[in-house]
């Protein structure tokens, strides 16, 4: 699953680069009933509820069946290790080296790095 997070994040860099505004991306965990999939959103500054925001069009959401399948109390858990293995790679830190990464999830906003 992380090697398709990390395709997904260099997919969207390579169809529609984000901005050069953007300084902060925010990934908002989306549970709808028994699916869960990941939105990208991009921000001139700290992510808030009434901010407008970056939405790429041709890759907006990463659904995976492992994210679908897991426990909800491992979600959060699962997804934050998705993210910081895809920031790992030499690659997404080029593409997004200058953006601050938060994380979404029931109305809590959690920066990353």
């Amino acid at each position: 699953m992380v090697e398709r997070f990390i395709f997904w994040l260099k997919a969207i860099n390579f169809f529609e680069p984000m901005p050069d505004e953007i300084k902060c991306l925010l990934f908002v965990v989306i549970k709808n009933g028994k699916y869960a999939y990941l939105e990208l959103r991009g921000f001139e500054k700290i992510p808030g509820e009434n901010d407008n925001y970056y939405r790429p069009k041709e890759a907006e959401f990463f659904y995976s069946k492992e994210l679908t399948n897991i426990d909800e109390r491992l979600l959060i858990h699962r997804v934050k290790y998705l993210i910081s293995e895809a920031f790992s790679d030499e690659v997404i830190k080029q593409i997004y080296i200058k953006e601050k990464v938060y994380l979404k999830y029931d109305n809590t906003i959690e920066y990353l790095f």
